[in-house]
């Protein structure tokens, strides 16, 4: 559970993004949270935002920044304006996040005739307070990487099928579950440096040892 700083840095996070990259509707920006969350993840045991993802057919999802998006009154719509994709014919029926994986695609890139992609803007002007130099640098580089790319195409990274999305889906069907939470332990990182990364057993340890922790603390 992400604590306060996390917000904070997830809101901070959200702002530098959509400063820095083009087509930076929900979509897009949910899948760059998730590539900062797991980058700084496999480099030090933890992630940015706090964050958890699920495996939903458009990529990882965060649920409940997914809420907030959808929430009028939260408070990331009091510090962001806001404006969702839709279909340019009003009489037609708005996709959801969790429509047709295709459709959605299309959608929030603007690649499909008839759409108008989203665009979320922060109501005040991107400062740098809470990020590390290490998350800033990540963003940083993930915003160079990503600047003019759509959500469609951020998906040939994200749906790797040795990714941490795949993964889950993949044990997801044995259970039967329908939105299974992405372990980030799990798959190949398809972006960043691979020799940057925490070996598999430190990171365990880490988790394990942070998770002993937690629950002292209780």
């Amino acid at each position: 559970m992400a604590n306060p700083i996390q917000r904070e840095k997830m809101y901070e996070a959200l702002a530098y993004f959509s400063a820095h990259v083009r087509h930076g509707g929900q979509i897009k920006l949910f899948k760059l949270l998730y590539y900062l969350d797991l980058l700084h993840f496999r480099r030090t045991g933890r992630t940015t935002t706090g964050l958890t993802y699920e495996a939903w057919p458009m990529g990882p999802v965060p649920p409940t920044l997914n809420r907030e998006f959808n929430d009028e009154r939260s408070e990331l719509r009091s510090r962001f304006h806001v404006e969702r994709f839709k279909r340019l014919d009003d009489w037609l029926p708005t996709p959801t996040i969790d429509s047709d994986a295709d459709e959605l695609e299309r959608t929030a890139s603007g690649g499909s005739s008839g759409y108008s992609p989203g665009q979320i803007k922060p109501k005040t002007p991107y400062k740098h307070l809470y990020l590390t130099r290490r998350e800033q640098e990540l963003a940083s580089v993930l915003a160079e990487i990503f600047r003019d790319a759509t959500a469609a195409q951020m998906s040939d990274v994200s749906h790797n099928k040795l990714g941490p999305w795949r993964k889950a889906l993949q044990k997801s069907k044995q259970a039967k579950i329908e939105r299974p939470e992405i372990d980030l332990l799990e798959g190949v990182v398809a972006v960043g440096k691979k020799d940057e990364e925490l070996p598999i057993d430190e990171l365990n340890a880490l988790v394990a040892e942070r998770v002993h922790l937690e629950e002292a603390l209780r």
